[in-house]
């Protein structure tokens, strides 16, 4: 298969003569079909398609590299062909062809050509009509090869003036294609080869063009053009002020905004964001909206299309910090679509805009005059409310941080209509502030994410908005019409939460668990001096809305050690006024809230206020500075007020080499104690005991401070220098003259305070953990029990709760027993001190009445019997007279608790003793029932003291003015005796039942009784002691004893002492002369050790009377 040759083919060289798709092609053919002028174009296409087949071929290319003339007469045919017709497809292929080639070779020489070629038929023809389709070939030639766009400029004036002209032509097409060139070449440096008459002749017909442009390729490269020109500051400015024709670009754009053409729109809002993203930005910018030109772009916003909203955004974002923007209402005209198109976004989910308009509109919220309102009718205001709602709570870093700008510069009064949104705003505040606490607790998964915002800047607005919310609050609190109830009937009730006093309490309580919180992790990042102004501005809000949570704030942020971070910042603030007017008043009243805690009664110091502004020296630079520097003694008195709490905080600032030069040079100004005020004794006593604790190396030496310390604790009460910390504790007991003069009174304010602290269960358990640590130190724990005796009942309650639980709580039981053996030594001779002290009487019934629970009962009647053993007379006086306590006796005898009753009848036995002779006439008597005896011995719980009190009452002879016994007179030899001669057998059958049981206490108790009622009945009624010597029980009893101790001395020094009775009281012999019994005794009492000296005076008087 072959072409169609031309005529002349015969005549055509060979060479040209290629096959290609099985087809024989002659290029010299071909160039002459396109150049015969008889042969129309129609038939010319396919040659074209041919030609542009042939020239991608290497074979092809190769040879017409190698003759460039006819690559070059090829390409002059091409350009004649494209002005010979207006046929738009002849000359798309043809300009295709040409490219083709003119790529295919790579020739800067076939460009040349081509573009001297096109120059001089642009010398012969004039109408830019003819001319176009060489100028659309010009536009793709431009376009495909960048670098044309130098050569254009340098080599080609004439070409380009030509150009410029053709922009003159009224056909739209023709404009379009020199426009499409222009733009292309205006990609070099074009400013360096064109004329000014030449740039500002194009600008005016670019101006005009865009006026009177219908098409919208005449648009789109008009706007092309104006961008590349727009690159230049210096005709920027030309063509900002060119009015052409009475037509100014501003309003050629204006027209491109209101285009209803998309793209060309878009083009304009672009052109708009490069004018005004200019070096003269801010005189463009006033251009802009002195016209009506923003109305237009705020219309547009109304769409989806991002790159639209993206490049308006662009172009209001700098416009909103002019202020011709507010004071032309552009800021209330927008404000609505605004909202809208943020909503729009916050549905499409497209973050990056999103976060850029909120940030416009965050802009606007910060910067609309307060005389101005932006919302002008409620349904703006719900609609902004509700956005915010909605995206305060984004879960996107990034928006969710320019959504709390924007709020915060929201939360002003001046935004709110009448009656302010409570409801509205509360939930805002609520929502911020959770999603603040997620943000802040997911910190390390942001940090993973590499997320651009830092906890630490959403942490900082977040306070800055809960301090433009606190500031709303006072506005609206000044502000009656504010409030719903001023716009309620006057009998109506609000019950929807919506007062400005519960929008108040939430911030207060926003603020105090949350916001100051954050401020405070801000300031232990980095001490800020910003962030330290916001921590200032936060306390002074709270303490404007509520000062009793101010002052728990301020007494946390103590405790936290943020008293000396703060006084260091305000250090690394004093050059700065406009900081220093948060900082100073904020430090002043967290002082006077300190000095206020610590003297509720006292006025405060004039020096404090005075000095505050004497802070200039860093608190750990103290020392430094007085090393080489004096204070003034009302600086001296603040610094050791600041030191005092830092440190009575655990917030150890200095050194304990430079805390001790600090106090010893601070002690210069306290030589005379009598001057200085209580707090500051309080102070240096408290920073001297800290000093002690610190070191051990302090303790005893004869520094300055050390002697003012001395010197200030013996001369004033321990009330006024005391302050209750572990340190104050552990030193009163470290050294041994402080000790002496001060360990007890400290040791009782310290009690005392934990007695007071019932409410604070956390407090407590510390400071009796702090206590429980000195449980190990003998003088402790006598200084302890001594101030048993000057404490109330609350406090001896607390102390022996004390020793309980200490005891129980250790787990060790040689630790125990240790601890046990320590404290019976210690405490021996101090129980008669606690009750008998001579300064203070002790009063029993005041320890009764305190608090009449059963261990404490148990325990004072415990404690009484124990000191009856060292002042008997002394107690039982103490006891007898007091009225409550006999009635409180006779009570207890019948208790249903045993422990009681057994106690009240141990101390009935030990006063019927100790009364024995008592002249004075006892308040009331205790009615006593000591028979029948069976019901009292056959209880094994409560046997012990019944036969403790009938033992006692055999040795006075049933006589006791304290005791009033019933069923007396029965027995003739002795009338005040409540017992028959039955009785007395009946008893001593109990007593020889009880002596042999296990129990030591019982045994030795039946013992006791034994003796007394047989030496009772040996005055009264010797027969009836000499018939009960008979009985044949006494033998069996006296065998199986001796069997029984024999196997197990433990009862021995009870059955010594029953036998030493028994003899003693048989004159006769009768119950050993049963040579058995004799003999068993015998081999009993030489088995035990002669050298017992706990049973030796008795067992010599029996080895004596049987051996």
């Amino acid at each position: 298969m072959c072409e169609d040759f031309h005529i002349d083919h015969i005549s055509h060289d060979k060479k040209w003569i290629y096959s290609t798709d099985h087809m024989v092609a002659c290029v010299a053919c071909i160039v002459q079909t396109i150049e015969d002028p008889q042969i129309s174009h129609l038939r010319k296409s396919p040659s074209i398609a041919l030609l542009t087949k042939l020239v991608q071929i290497p074979t092809v290319l190769q040879d017409l590299k190698s003759d460039q003339d006819v690559t070059y007469h090829i390409i002059h045919v091409i350009l004649d062909a494209l002005l010979q017709t207006d046929d738009t497809t002849f000359i798309s292929a043809a300009s295709d062809a040409c490219l083709k080639l003119v790529q295919s070779c790579d020739s800067e020489d076939i460009i040349d050509f081509i573009l001297q070629d096109v120059e001089s038929k642009m010398e012969v023809i004039n109408s830019h009509k003819e001319l176009l389709p060489l100028y659309l070939l010009l536009g793709r030639l431009v376009q495909k090869f960048s670098e044309l766009s130098d050569k254009f400029l340098q080599h080609y004036e004439q070409l380009i003036t030509k150009l410029c002209t053709g922009l003159c032509c009224p056909e739209e097409d023709v404009q379009s294609a020199i426009l499409f060139i222009m733009v292309y070449i205006f990609e070099g440096r074009w400013e360096d080869f064109l004329s000014p008459r030449q740039l500002t002749q194009l600008c005016e017909d670019l101006v005009c063009m865009l006026n009177s442009a219908k098409t919208q390729i005449l648009m789109m490269n008009s706007l092309g053009l104006l961008a590349k020109l727009l690159l230049n500051e210096r005709w920027t400015n030309f063509i900002m002020t060119l009015t052409v024709d009475g037509t100014t670009l501003l309003a050629v754009l204006k027209k491109m905004v209101a285009c209803t053409i998309e793209v060309v729109q878009q083009l304009a809002i672009q052109i708009m964001s490069c004018i005004i993203q200019r070096d003269n930005q801010q005189a463009y910018s006033c251009h802009i909206l002195q016209t009506d030109l923003l109305e237009f772009l705020f219309e547009k916003l109304n769409t989806r299309n991002t790159q639209n909203i993206e490049h308006i955004l662009k172009c209001l974002l700098p416009l909103s910090h002019m202020e011709q923007f507010y004071s032309r209402n552009h800021s209330v005209y927008g404000i609505e679509v605004l909202l809208k198109t943020l909503h729009t976004l916050k549905t499409m989910n497209h973050y990056v805009l999103t976060k850029k308009i909120i940030e416009i509109i965050g802009i606007i919220f910060d910067r609309q005059p307060s005389k101005s309102p932006l919302f002008v009718n409620s349904t703006t205001l719900k609609l902004c409310l509700d956005i915010i709602i909605s995206i305060v709570e984004h879960s996107h870093p990034g928006v969710f941080a320019a959504a709390l700008k924007m709020t915060k510069a929201f939360l002003r009064k001046e935004h709110m209509l009448r009656p302010v949104p409570v409801s509205d705003l509360k939930t805002i505040l609520q929502k911020m502030t959770g999603k603040v606490q997620i943000f802040v607790c997911e910190t390390e998964l942001f940090e993973k994410q590499k997320s651009k915002t830092k906890v630490s800047d959403v942490s900082s607005v977040f306070c800055e908005a809960m301090l433009a919310a606190s500031r709303l609050v006072m506005d609206c609190k000044r502000d009656p019409s504010t409030c719903m109830s001023a716009f309620l009937a006057p009998d109506a009730v609000d019950n929807n939460g919506s007062t400005i006093e519960s929008l108040g309490e939430l911030v207060v309580t926003i603020l105090s668990q949350n916001s100051i919180s954050l401020a405070v992790s801000l300031l232990d990042n980095k001490d800020s001096p910003d962030h330290c102004c916001l921590l200032f501005q936060l306390l002074s809000s709270l303490q404007q809305l509520d000062q009793i949570e101010h002052k728990n704030i301020v007494s946390q942020l103590t405790c936290g050690g943020m008293l000396s971070k703060a006084v260091n910042i305000r250090c690394s603030l004093r050059d700065c006024h406009t900081n220093l007017q948060h900082v100073d008043p904020c430090l002043l009243t967290w002082c006077l809230l300190l000095y206020q805690e610590e003297n509720k009664d006292d006025p405060c110091p004039g020096e404090l206020e005075i000095s505050i502004d004497n802070i200039f020296v860093r608190l750990d630079e103290v020392a430094n500075y007085l090393t080489h520097s004096c204070m003034s003694k009302d600086t001296v008195f603040l610094y050791s007020f600041l030191l005092y709490h830092c440190y009575k905080n655990d917030d150890l600032i200095l050194p304990c080499d430079e805390l001790m030069f600090v106090l010893d040079t601070f002690s210069k100004d306290y030589d005379n104690a009598s001057e200085l005020s209580p707090f500051v004794k309080k102070q240096f006593v408290f920073l001297w005991a800290m000093l002690t604790c610190m070191t051990e190396n302090v303790v005893g030496l004869p520094t300055k401070g050390l002697q003012t310390v001395v010197k200030l604790i013996d001369s004033c009460p321990s009330s006024v220098w005391y302050t209750h910390h572990p340190a104050v504790l552990n030193w009163s007991f470290k050294d041994s003259r402080i000790t002496k003069i001060c360990g007890q009174n400290v040791l009782s304010h310290w009690l005392n305070v934990i007695s007071l602290k019932d409410g604070n269960h956390h407090d407590v358990d510390t400071d009796i953990t702090i206590l429980y640590h000195m449980f190990t130190d003998e003088d402790f724990i006598s200084i302890l029990l001594a101030c048993i005796s000057r404490m109330n009942g609350r406090t001896a309650k607390l102390v022996l709760e004390l020793f309980e639980n200490y005891i129980l709580q250790m787990t060790d039981s040689d630790e125990k027993g240790v601890f046990l053996l320590t404290l019976s030594a210690i405490t021996e001779d101090k129980i008669v001190e606690i009750f008998l002290n001579a300064e203070q009487k002790p009063e029993v019934t005041s320890w009764l009445d305190d608090d009449k629970e059963e261990p404490t009962i148990l325990y004072c009647l415990q404690l009484l019997s124990g000191a009856m053993s060292y002042h008997p007379a002394r107690v039982v006086n103490l006891m007898v007279n007091s009225y409550k306590f006999i009635a409180l006796i006779n009570s207890l005898l019948t208790s249903a608790v045993v422990q009681l009753q057994n106690a009240s009848w141990n101390i009935l036995s030990l006063i019927i003793l100790h009364t024995k002779g008592l002249n004075e006439k006892v308040v009331m008597t205790v009615e006593l029932t000591i028979n029948p005896v069976g019901e009292f011995v056959q209880n094994i719980n409560t046997v012990t003291p019944y036969l403790q009190v009938l033992s006692a009452l055999l040795q006075v002879d049933f006589t006791c003015p304290i005791v009033s016994l019933k069923n007396t007179g029965r027995y003739p030899q002795h009338m005040a005796c409540p017992f028959t001669t039955k009785d007395f057998k009946v008893l001593f059958i109990y007593l020889q039942q009880l002596v042999l049981q296990d129990i030591n206490d019982v045994k030795s108790t039946a013992v006791q009784c034994i003796e007394d009622m047989f030496r009772y009945l040996k005055t009264h009624s010797f027969k009836l002691v000499s018939d009960l010597l008979k009985c044949s029980w006494n033998s069996i009893l006296l065998e199986v004893l001796i069997t029984i101790t024999a196997s197990d001395l433990s009862s021995l020094q009870t059955t010594l002492q029953l036998i030493d009775v028994v003899l003693e009281l048989d004159q006769n012999e009768t119950i050993f002369k049963n040579s058995n019994l004799h003999q068993h005794l015998v081999d009993f009492i030489k088995c035990i050790d002669i050298e017992d000296t706990t049973n030796h005076a008795t067992l010599s008087r029996i080895r004596n009377k049987i051996l």
